[in-house]
């Protein structure tokens, strides 16, 4: 087994001390026939935020991976992945039951983005909801362009012979699958406009101007709606007003965008 473990930067406290994020890579769908390879792991360690990954050279390596993640989780109660709940999360109970290492993630609170995010499909309107088309959405940039799928032979590779270039590429698309997690984290806080369960306290959209739309228009009467008038001033005039007005509107999808990455909304 070999471990791999960084610092990284993040100007927001996107997780707290109690909560893991955590992604795995796996040689396919099946965890009675197939086997997990890599997991990764973000978390913070005395204000540090950090990225470990547990990386299984073959096989055979497998349980100590899993037994060197569950030693990570011993200090925290939640985990948090993007589709966890229907994958990750029995993937490593069933790979953990066939080893019969003495763990479980049910044991932990699970925070599945993926599915907290599908309720929103309606404001969101993605073509998909993939990790990667979310991350997208919010302008997220990855450095990796492979996906699970294709890992799969880069690994098998890897096994064969130990190219170093293979083992770097799982690695980076591991990471930035963890990176891309904490970074659309964020979007979580849509539902709280849906509900209205939230204050505004700044705005500084800066030069975003789109022509008006129907749903922009929607999305700008929530954004008045709660806004101080001290910090935000919108003035709002429907579909029929005059076309050389309409360049001068905010597109709400964008101030909403740019205001979720922002963290302004409390």
């Amino acid at each position: 087994m070999l471990t791999f473990a960084k610092e990284i930067v993040c100007p927001e406290p996107a997780i707290d001390d109690e909560t893991v994020m955590f992604d795995i890579e796996t040689t396919g769908f099946s965890s009675r026939s197939t086997y997990l390879y890599l997991i990764g792991a973000i978390y913070r360690d005395n204000k540090k935020l950090i990225l470990r990954q547990w990386f299984a050279e073959n096989k055979q390596a497998e349980a100590a991976v899993l037994a060197s993640f569950f030693e990570i989780l011993g200090g925290h109660s939640k985990i948090c992945g993007y589709n966890s709940n229907g994958f990750d999360i029995p993937y490593v109970n069933e790979r953990c039951r066939h080893y019969n290492l003495p763990y479980t993630l049910d044991a932990y609170e699970s925070i599945d983005i993926f599915r907290q995010i599908k309720p929103l499909s309606a404001l969101l309107k993605l073509e998909n909801y993939k990790q990667k088309s979310v991350e997208h959405f919010l302008g997220i940039d990855r450095e990796d362009i492979y996906n699970g799928g294709e890992l799969i032979k880069i690994y098998e590779n890897y096994v064969s012979t130990s190219d170093s270039s293979a083992l770097d590429t799982i690695l980076l698309h591991n990471a930035d699958d963890l990176r891309g997690l904490l970074a659309i984290t964020p979007v979580l806080s849509y539902m709280q406009v849906l509900e209205g369960s939230f204050t505004i306290t700044s705005l500084d959209i800066g030069l975003i101007f789109k022509p008006l739309t129907a749903y922009s228009c929607k999305c700008l009467k929530i954004l008045s709606r709660y806004c101080p008038k001290s910090c935000l001033c919108i003035m709002y005039i429907d579909s029929t007003c005059r076309p050389e007005y309409k360049a001068c509107y905010i597109i709400a999808k964008s101030a909403l965008k740019w205001y979720i990455i922002s963290g302004k909304i409390s």
